[in-house]
């Protein structure tokens, strides 16, 4: 009797019928969609339950298939790539014998603008005010300066006693600026300089 029992055991052992579940997947990184990137370059981590090979994984990047990296031994999915601006999508489909189950998540990336500096102004030559031999109240001067942090003249305002001066010249390139000035003798002569960019405005002054 005892002999018929065992045979019985082992014939229920070797017949028994495993059942595998659905695959499961699970986020681990971001764990929430809707998280904020801190770089452009990532690498998104899931864990895939109930597979035991990659060709088993198909996983989507913004709509595009995108190779991975699967560890089968910890069931992770690792996916490294470099986000685009704004929402990134991610999509992991895994299928075994019993059916198949996906799961997405998002990541958003908002890149950093680096923000300019303030512009600097910088008066490197002004003339000795030269008599006009033509109009004795009359003298000329030059003027030559330089703007960082700006690259356009219409960054650029200098005024001579309060009125506009658009007589001058600017090298975007070296950030060079140039005018001649005629100046009222016996008078003051105030020169204001401006440069404006995206991050504030900067001004000089010279008084004759």
């Amino acid at each position: 009797m005892s002999g018929s029992k065992t045979i019985l055991q082992s014939e229920t052992k070797k017949n028994k019928v495993i059942v595998i579940a659905k695959p499961t997947i699970k986020f681990t990184n971001p764990k929430r969609p809707g998280g904020k990137a801190k770089s452009q370059k990532v690498t998104t981590k899931a864990i895939v339950s109930n597979v035991k090979k990659k060709d088993q994984i198909k996983v989507t990047f913004n709509g595009n298939n995108i190779d991975f990296n699967f560890d089968v031994q910890k069931t992770q999915v690792s996916i490294p790539v470099n986000l685009k601006r704004g929402s990134n999508k991610f999509v992991i489909m895994a299928t075994n014998t019993n059916g198949t189950t996906s799961a997405e998540t998002n990541l958003k990336y908002s890149p950093r603008v680096a923000q300019e500096s303030k512009p600097v102004i910088t008066l490197t030559s002004i003339s000795t005010p030269t008599a006009n031999p033509f109009n004795p109240n009359v003298s000329g001067s030059t003027i030559i300066g330089n703007v960082k942090n700006a690259s356009k003249k219409d960054q650029i305002t200098i005024t001579h006693n309060g009125n506009k001066v658009t007589d001058f010249t600017f090298n975007s390139r070296t950030g060079v600026f140039q005018l001649s000035i005629s100046l009222a003798n016996e008078a003051s002569n105030k020169v204001k300089f401006s440069a404006t960019n995206s991050s504030g405005t900067a001004t000089k002054e010279h008084t004759y």
